[in-house]
């Protein structure tokens, strides 16, 4: 199972800023500098990150590709013994036509972690707007894996407990 986290918009925008150099450095005379520029277009494009899971072997990688080659160490599952959904707000901001004015949208943010027993160590999945569209991501994993989800309830240290029962 493959998880994308690859965003396309910045992508497109870089791109397009690119391409119009390559065409001047090209309109200029300098064709090497404009087909470095293409070829930097070409991977940029074909380059995906993400998250990749392997049923049977019980390892999970973060990887990247850049023109098909794979890049990703793979680590082992056996850690991680749960799901949990964690919702939130989180704001973006919308930058306007020649980056005059931004708007600043608030909206819920649901994130999608593989966690260990005592919920400290959390691995980031997925980032979802919608509650639904987590939940069917979280079971999609769950069964794909075969980790529980589970409701999110960080066990306390010796050390936060003694720290609390000192003030």
């Amino acid at each position: 199972m493959n998880i994308n986290n690859t965003p396309y918009g910045i992508k497109l925008a870089i791109s397009s800023i690119l391409v119009l150099m390559a065409i001047a450095f090209y309109q200029l005379g300098t064709p090497l500098l404009s087909f470095l520029l293409i070829l930097i277009i070409l991977i940029m494009f074909t380059s995906q990150s993400g998250i990749e899971f392997s049923k049977d072997k019980k390892k999970y990688r973060s990887y990247i590709t850049y023109a098909g080659i794979i890049k990703g160490k793979w680590k082992n599952l056996e850690n991680y013994t749960g799901i949990v959904i964690i919702s939130g707000k989180g704001s973006k901001q919308i930058w306007g036509f020649y980056q005059t004015s931004s708007i600043n949208k608030k909206e819920a943010i649901n994130k999608v972690y593989l966690v260990d027993k005592t919920h400290h160590n959390k691995m980031l999945v997925a980032n979802e707007t919608d509650s639904s569209n987590a939940e069917k991501f979280a079971k999609s994993i769950s069964n794909e894996i075969n980790v529980p989800i589970v409701k999110y309830a960080p066990q306390a240290s010796q050390k936060t407990i003694s720290r609390r029962l000192k003030r």
